[in-house]
């Protein structure tokens, strides 16, 4: 019906007519183009809320599976540094405490939960990380997967050059599993002959070169993931208002 109008306005060269025609069409497109924007709009809060209600229940998860070998990942370097201390530098000293003697045998343990975020991977692969508004959550997300792929490099890296000191050295430490009932869990007990250690040459070695891979692994790995994993929590707490109870200790 307009084409015809304006067809019919041309020939009859109705100058207004034209114009009018012209300016409903315009119109007309110019409003359909708004009220899909304005949809579009409204079906990128709904998806920006239903991924920030999955990003906040999988950073939860992945700090569950990590939570209980973090601390214990995290405490065995400094362990290590005193370790090093008792070895190479306080000769005065005659044995090592039982959760020094227990890291000796466990600097080649890399393993830990460090898991990625699903959501995230959809939003990147589709393209559509924009819908999330806070661009500093933005950037701290993609910061997050770096850190992933960092620790993830290093325990790889690290498990090929770390030894297994309890067993090339059964005669400098010797070890013995039990179960905790209480924990419903089973640790281990070690006992080390640190004069005999000293004594070593193979030994020191080897010990020096687990402690060097497992402080790299949480210098420039583990502890700069997990910061930037509370970081992104934090953020996501924001953008949803909520407000996790410290635990009581």
């Amino acid at each position: 019906m307009i084409l015809q109008k304006l067809a019919e306005g041309i020939r009859q060269q109705n100058w207004f007519t034209v114009f009018l025609e012209i300016l409903i069409v315009v119109v007309g497109i110019f409003i359909g183009l708004q009220v899909d924007g304005w949809s579009e709009l409204r079906q990128d809060r709904r998806d920006e809320q239903h991924y920030l209600d999955r990003l906040h229940d999988e950073i939860l998860n992945a700090e569950k599976l990590s939570a209980r070998l973090l601390d214990r990942r995290i405490e065995r370097q400094g362990v290590a540094a005193d370790i090093l201390d008792a070895v190479f530098v306080d000769v005065e000293r005659n044995s090592l405490t039982a959760l020094e003697c227990q890291t000796v045998g466990a600097l080649h343990f890399f393993n830990i939960a460090v898991t990625g975020l699903s959501a995230v991977d959809e939003l990147t692969a589709s393209g559509r990380m924009g819908i999330l508004q806070d661009t500093e959550l933005r950037a701290a997300l993609g910061a997050l997967k770096q850190a992933h792929d960092a620790t993830n490099m290093y325990i790889r890296i690290q498990n090929g050059v770390a030894n297994d000191l309890t067993h090339l050295y059964p005669q400098l430490i010797s070890v013995e599993a039990y179960s905790d009932d209480d924990l419903q869990e089973i640790y281990s007990r070690a006992t080390c002959d640190l004069p005999a250690m000293r004594k070593n040459q193979a030994f020191l070695n080897d010990l020096s070169n687990n402690a060097d891979a497992y402080d790299a692994y949480i210098r420039d790995g583990v502890s700069p993931w997990a910061r930037q994993e509370k970081r992104v929590h934090d953020l996501i707490d924001g953008n949803l208002g909520i407000q996790h109870l410290e635990p009581e200790e």
